[in-house]
């Protein structure tokens, strides 16, 4: 029973683990589209509508 129990609390550790690392991959990816959105016409990127932005916005 012990050993199921740790198995269990193994794989509930690596699911979590798993989450936070994507969770840090999404948050970077976040910052590099909103610094692409404010910075991208100094490169020579097109800025995006207005209202793509403000709906983008609660999203970054």
């Amino acid at each position: 029973m012990r050993f199921c129990r740790r198995i269990i609390a193994d794989v509930g550790a690596a699911h979590r683990q798993r989450a936070a690392a994507l969770t840090c991959v999404e948050e970077r990816e976040l910052e590099n589209i909103f610094a692409l959105l404010l910075l991208g016409s100094f490169v020579g990127l097109p800025a995006p509508p207005t209202f793509l932005a403000v709906e983008l916005l609660p999203f970054m």
